[in-house]
């Protein structure tokens, strides 16, 4: 057994399991525990974490009833093209709108109308015809944190 720091102030035990036929594959184990842990996040930064994913829950929801695969190319090409990943979208939904726009072009409103349906079910929002999925993002987040 080897250790490392990791810079939390305590080591990373590098612990070697037996496989039978020999060898064994190495696995990090931090010693210290979660609740050791010194986090200082506010409660509305808990809830806005809470909040953001559930906001992504949705969109890959709203991503998988248009595909099966639609989800993983969705966030491969916006991560391709530099636009934003995944866990940004929340706190940047007009450059993942933009990016689907631009990956499905006119076939993007079905995409969208798919996502703003789980969103408007998650958070009890109304959206109805024309509704802009940044809006329905942002209104999900101040709905969330309130």
């Amino acid at each position: 057994m080897s250790s490392m720091s990791i810079g939390l102030g305590q080591p990373l035990r590098i612990i070697r399991h037996a496989k039978i036929g020999g060898g064994g594959t190495p696995r990090f184990y931090n010693s210290v525990s979660i609740s050791s842990l010194n986090m200082s996040l506010t409660q509305t930064q808990i809830q806005t974490v809470s909040t953001d994913e559930q906001i992504l829950s949705c969109i890959d929801k709203g991503l998988e009833s248009v595909g099966l695969h639609v989800k993983n190319a969705v966030y491969w090409h916006l991560q391709r093209i530099g636009r934003v990943r995944r866990f940004e979208i929340p706190e940047k939904p007009m450059v993942f709108v933009q990016g689907l726009r631009s990956l499905y072009r006119a076939s993007s409103a079905g995409v969208e109308n798919a996502i703003l349906q789980e969103i408007s079910t998650m958070f009890h929002i109304h959206c109805g015809q024309g509704t802009d999925l940044v809006a329905a993002i942002f209104q999900a987040r101040s709905k969330g944190t309130t």
